[in-house]
């Protein structure tokens, strides 16, 4: 057994590998402490929430609720709420920020993440209902007012959305580039130079390029300051690109490229067709000999991951494995434009040559956009690649996960901003089983549209099953 003096020096050494973001050094040593204090309630506690800082959430209920077998307290239940909510057990969730709230009026955490919860299940109103109460509190949080934009978008109040989703410069998570100009805020541009600055995510810069047609009809003058992935997108049009600000000339203001909605159409009256990226014509004549067997089967593109480095993609995402079984019924060819670290799944996969692999073949979204004009559509969760596909007119079926990004809504089959993009909502939270039968009816749809390469198994319910 070990001395109390020994176990004190572990559960500090432990506490420091955890606050340090040393989860599993930390989770071995918290193991090693219960070892020899099976019933040591603050390390059944600690152990449950660095689980959940390595998405097992399911094992961090566990140990909360032994934990609160144990010892009741707030702390351990306000513990256990947070880890049902990343299970998407909402009702849950919910039902326990709330009775917290009713012993402690107006505590922050519980007010928070019970706002968060709400917004999850879909209960968009009730969740602006409690961020309301909280900015009147709290009027210079910006975490609250981003709460709130996101809220807003989702219910497509664009107006009170794009004026909240300028709080996002507020915490500390991205920065414009420090340069001697001001913000562009609606002055009028004739003659002017305008730097727009990318932020975000791929995703973000090719959905809100959108707008800078808008800027050039007015007489300006557009540099885009973005990554290099993404110049040659660009190459046919009136932009010029930069990677780094040190290069880019004078100029006479800047302006970050998701706040163009805001000032230019807030109340997004008439969404712009997105932006008409250039496609290399001599590879993608070169993608279409190598893609483009004589098979009569559809060619179909598939993505299952976005950047791993994105907080919220273990929800948005699929293992491949689970993206085979949903495709495995169709009689289509398939082919794999994941990139990254996911791309290993298809490659230790013991499927031989049944799925191209052309994500090697693709070295920027130029290559990207030149091989999916071989495709007849694409089957992908949500990232990048859906934006740009969509952007070149290509049926793109955008698999979501029931908390989904604002762009897509609440609700609903379609978005205003892409028009060849099939929404297929998870109908359970966190479920990707929930999908299958709208999803292959939208496939159904596709190829019969495509005329006779009828992809679809007639019979759904072997598929569904």
């Amino acid at each position: 057994m070990m001395k109390l003096q020994g176990i004190q020096k572990q559960k500090a050494k432990a506490l420091s590998q955890h606050k340090s973001g040393a989860y599993k050094e930390a989770i071995a040593l918290y193991r090693e402490i219960l070892a020899n204090c099976p019933d040591d309630v603050d390390t059944l506690s600690n152990l449950g929430s660095a689980y959940r800082s390595i998405k097992r959430p399911e094992v961090a209920v566990l140990l909360y609720r032994r934990a609160l077998e144990l010892k009741e307290t707030r702390g351990y239940r306000f513990n256990l709420a947070n880890a049902l909510k990343d299970l998407h057990r909402y009702p849950e969730a919910i039902e326990t920020y709330q009775q917290l709230l009713l012993e402690e009026p107006g505590n922050y955490h519980y007010q928070y993440n019970l706002a968060v919860a709400l917004r999850d299940s879909g209960d968009h109103r009730s969740a602006l209902d409690v961020l309301s109460v909280m900015e009147r509190r709290y009027p210079s949080d910006h975490s609250i007012r981003w709460e709130v934009a996101q809220n807003f978008l989702r219910l497509g109040d664009y107006r009170n959305g794009w004026r909240y989703f300028e709080s996002r410069w507020k915490l500390g998570k991205i920065s414009l580039p420090e340069m001697n100009v001001p913000v562009w805020r609606g002055e009028p541009l004739d003659g002017k130079h305008l730097l727009v600055v990318a932020e975000q995510g791929y995703g973000d810069t090719l959905l809100m390029a959108r707008y800078i047609p808008r800027l050039v009809a007015s007489s300006c003058r557009v540099t885009l300051l973005c990554k290099p992935e993404l110049h040659s997108l660009f190459s046919d049009s009136q932009i010029s690109c930069v990677e780094n600000h040190l290069e880019v000339p004078v100029v006479d203001y800047l302006v970050p490229i998701m706040s163009l909605p805001g000032l230019l159409d807030p109340d997004n009256q008439c969404t712009p067709e997105p932006f008409p990226f250039s496609v290399d014509g001599e590879r993608a004549g070169y993608f279409e000999r190598i893609l483009r067997p004589s098979s009569e089967r559809p060619n179909v593109g598939i993505v299952w991951s976005g950047s791993i480095t994105f907080q919220n993609n273990h929800n948005r995402s699929m293992r491949f494995s689970r993206v085979l079984k949903l495709l495995s019924p169709l009689d289509i060819k398939l082919y794999s434009f994941q990139k990254g670290q996911p791309q290993g799944e298809l490659r230790s996969a013991d499927i031989g040559h049944a799925i191209v692999d052309v994500g090697d073949l693709c070295n920027d979204f130029s290559d990207t956009a030149a091989a999916l004009q071989s495709m007849d559509f694409i089957v992908m969760t949500d990232s990048s690649i859906a934006h740009l596909a969509a952007s070149l007119g290509k049926p793109v079926v955008n698999l979501l996960d029931s908390a989904s990004y604002w762009l897509y809504g609440a609700e609903g089959l379609s978005t205003p901003w892409y028009s060849s993009m099939h929404l297929v909502r998870q109908r359970v939270p966190g479920s990707w089983d929930s999908l299958e039968e709208e999803f292959y009816e939208v496939i159904k749809n596709l190829t019969d549209s495509i005329g006779n390469r009828s992809g679809y198994l007639q019979a759904r319910s072997t598929a569904l099953h």
